[in-house]
C-alpha cells in the first residue's frame, strides 16, 4: 500500500465481514503498522480522518418515489457516547438547515426511494459538511422530529393506506416546529457514572430536555422495565469487578 493520508481511519470494506474492533484511527505509520500486526478482517478501506466539529443528521420521509420529500430539520449531537451511535442532542427546524436540501432530494429521487430515512453528516472544523451514510428505515432518533411537531412515521402510514392525498401532504405545516432537546437517559447515565459528565451539568440538561428516549408520562411502563434491567446489569457488572 502506498502512502496513507494521515491521520486516517481504517474500517471494514464490507461491514458484515468485520466488527467494531476492526475500526481504528491511525495518526502515523507506527499506528498503521501496529494495526496490520493485529488480527482484523481481511479487507479494509482507508479514509482520511475528518477533524469533526460535530455530527448532525437529517431525518425525513420520501414519498412518490422521491418526488416529494419531507425534511423538517436536523438533529445535532451535543454529547456523544461510546455505548451508542447517538447521544444527547438538539433538533433544529429546517429554517436553519446547514446543507443543501435539494441535493438530498435529488439523490432520493434518482434511486426512486419511498419510505422513512435518515442522512448522517459530519461538520468539519474546516467548515465543510461531509456525508457519511443514509439509513433507509425509521431512525432511532426520529422521536425528536415528533417532539418538534411533525410525526413522520404517522404521515408515512397515512400516505401508505391512502388516508392523506398529495395536496394534504404538501400542506403539512413545518413552520410551527420548535427546537427541542432529546436525551437517551440510560446511555447518558452511563457517562455520568463514568465521570464523563458533571452532575450539575447533567441535572441542568435534564431540566431543559423536552423529550426522553425511554420515559414518557403517557406510557411509563417501558421506562420502568428499562430501569430495572439497567439496575440488574449494574449489579452484575459490580459483581464481576469485585471478583
Amino acid at each position: 500500500m502506498g502512502s496513507l493520508p494521515y491521520p486516517c481511519i481504517v474500517k471494514p470494506l464490507i461491514s458484515k465481514f468485520g466488527s467494531k474492533r476492526d475500526i481504528k484511527r491511525c495518526y502515523n505509520e507506527e499506528d498503521w503498522n501496529n494495526y496490520q500486526k493485529e488480527e482484523h478482517c481481511t479487507k479494509v478501506q482507508v479514509q482520511q480522518l475528518i477533524q469533526k466539529d460535530y455530527e448532525f443528521q437529517l431525518i425525513g420521509c420520501s414519498l412518490y418515489s422521491g418526488n416529494f420529500v419531507i425534511i423538517p430539520g436536523y438533529s445535532q449531537i451535543i454529547r456523544s457516547s461510546d455505548v451508542t451511535n447517538t447521544g444527547y442532542l438538539k433538533y433544529i427546524p429546517s429554517k436553519d438547515l446547514l446543507v443543501d436540501r435539494s441535493s438530498c432530494e435529488r439523490f432520493l429521487r434518482s434511486i426512486g426511494y419511498t419510505g422513512l430515512f435518515s442522512m448522517e453528516f459530519l461538520h468539519g472544523k474546516d467548515g465543510n459538511n461531509y456525508f457519511m451514510e443514509i439509513n433507509f428505515r425509521n431512525d432511532g432518533n426520529a422521536i425528536c422530529v415528533t417532539a418538534s411537531g411533525v410525526n413522520l412515521p404517522f404521515i408515512y402510514v397515512q400516505w401508505h393506506n391512502g388516508s392523506i392525498t398529495e395536496n394534504s401532504v404538501k400542506n403539512i405545516n413545518i413552520d410551527s416546529m420548535r427546537t427541542v432537546y432529546v436525551m437517551p437517559e440510560f446511555d447518558d447515565m452511563i457517562l455520568l457514572l463514568k465521570g464523563e459528565i458533571n452532575i450539575f451539568q447533567w441535572i441542568k440538561d435534564i431540566i431543559r430536555t423536552d423529550c426522553f428516549m425511554e420515559f414518557s408520562k403517557k406510557d411509563p411502563i417501558p421506562f420502568l422495565y428499562a430501569l430495572i434491567m439497567f439496575v440488574i446489569r449494574g449489579f452484575k457488572f459490580l459483581g464481576k469487578k469485585i471478583k
